[in-house]
């Protein structure tokens, strides 16, 4: 019990830095595709690292490897989604795609244990190498993407300086005028999209008093 908290305790820190940190980085730096395809490479590495782990350290580096692929593979997806769809579809694209990610998160663990005990010797080697060979698989169509069209040029109209959690690309970085909107950003497309999905009630109207 000891060690299985150390563990998920190492996860949950991995999971903080990655998501709170690094993510916010690459998004200043790379495009969404580039993203997405090192947060699968990262996730194939650790999925190899844990499925074939003989030593707790390269366990310890299989879960960081695979916090960190998470943790890009994520937000890179739902930006792209959101780019993708035009702005009337993003709502019904992105509930389908939730939707499918809650369907596979209940029946993958369903089949995964299913596989796991019909080969308990050889189980874990086969159900992380297989994770793996879709992962690398994902990997490769990824690289296929096309860069979404809607890009965020520069604006003369908007001056202020960027908030901390949209900094602008590396070769835009040295342009004064440049200040694109939140949406512009991954967090802000997210954060757009999921308010376009679920709409927040509207206020109720003020009677006057009689």
């Amino acid at each position: 019990a000891r060690e299985n908290g150390l563990l998920m305790g190492f996860l949950g820190i991995c999971s903080i830095i990655t998501q709170g940190f690094i993510v916010r980085k690459l998004f200043a730096r790379l495009r969404e595709t580039q993203v997405l395809s090192a947060g699968l490479v990262f996730s194939t590495l650790g999925l190899l690292a844990i499925g074939f782990a003989t030593v707790p350290a390269m366990l310890y580096v299989g879960v960081g490897l695979l916090a960190l692929g998470g943790g890009l593979v994520n937000p890179s997806t739902t930006g792209l989604i959101s780019l993708y769809a035009s702005t009337d579809e993003q709502g019904r694209v992105l509930g389908i795609f939730r939707s499918l990610g809650s369907l596979s998160r209940a029946v993958t663990p369903i089949a995964a244990g299913i596989l796991y005990w019909t080969n308990r010797e050889h189980g874990a080697h086969f159900l992380y190498g297989l994770a793996a060979l879709l992962a690398a698989v994902a990997w490769l169509l990824s690289r296929r993407l096309p860069q979404p069209t809607q890009s965020c040029p520069p604006r003369a109209d908007r001056r202020p300086p960027f908030p901390a959690a949209f900094t602008p690309a590396r070769s835009l970085r040295s342009s004064p005028v440049f200040s694109p909107p939140p949406s512009c950003s991954a967090a802000g497309r997210a954060s757009a999209a999921s308010t376009s999905a679920n709409p927040p009630p509207a206020a109720p109207s003020a009677t006057p008093a009689s």
